[in-house]
C-alpha cells in the first residue's frame, strides 16, 4: 500500500469536513 493512496482519501475527507462548516 503506498502512502500516497492513504493520503488521497484522508485530503478527500478534510474537504468534505471543510464544505460542511462553509454550509453551516
Amino acid at each position: 500500500m503506498e502512502p500516497t493512496t492513504m493520503f488521497h482519501p484522508f485530503l478527500w475527507f478534510a474537504w468534505f469536513h471543510l464544505a460542511i462548516i462553509q454550509v453551516q
